[in-house]
């Protein structure tokens, strides 16, 4: 027999290890922690997000963030610049950049400041946004993170297509998207 894909989630959740580091403290990470519990539906992307973001100084080279990709297994990094967004980076920028292809010695690129290689103009979303109009963006723009910007300009988040996801699999009833 087939097992569900509730009974798999459950099997797969019960077989994997536990980790010592603990995850932020979402609305979806408690759904998955304890979904006997009711949830309300959420609307806005601070009730999703991630809320301890790993930066990058502007200072940083390339071979940094290619570090916080490959042990933290980040996919987008923002960039600070005195405390402000200054841009973003994703694993996807850092392998175009130290590809093989390159006429250059991939090593020597890591050297590089992460500034060369960061996308500069950076959308964000604020934490009040609606999580439908955020997926709007991150689909139409075709990326897949958008820095959290509070009304002082502060990077308070980051929510990613894979928050988007998450919240659709744990946290329904999906009349939050209507």
């Amino acid at each position: 027999m087939v097992p569900s894909f509730e009974q798999a989630l459950h099997q797969a959740k019960a077989q994997a290890p536990k980790s010592k580091t603990r995850k932020p403290k979402t609305a979806v990470y408690e759904a998955i922690e304890h979904p006997e519990a009711e949830h309300l539906p959420v609307k806005h992307v601070q009730e999703i997000m991630s809320d301890k973001v790993v930066t990058l100084d502007i200072g940083a080279s390339i071979g940094e963030a290619w570090r916080l990709v490959q042990y933290r297994h980040f996919r987008h990094i923002p960039v600070l610049d005195q405390g402000k967004l200054s841009g973003i980076v994703s694993d996807r920028d850092i392998l175009s950049h130290t590809s093989n292809l390159s006429a250059i010695e991939p090593q020597s690129r890591l050297a590089d400041p992460i500034a060369s290689i960061m996308a500069k103009r950076v959308l964000a979303a604020h934490p009040e946004a609606e999580i439908r109009l955020v997926a709007g963006v991150i689909t139409g723009h075709r990326i897949g993170a958008l820095p959290v910007i509070n009304d002082a300009d502060q990077l308070v988040g980051i929510v990613t297509r894979s928050d988007i996801l998450r919240t659709l699999l744990h946290r329904p009833p999906l009349e939050t998207w209507t």
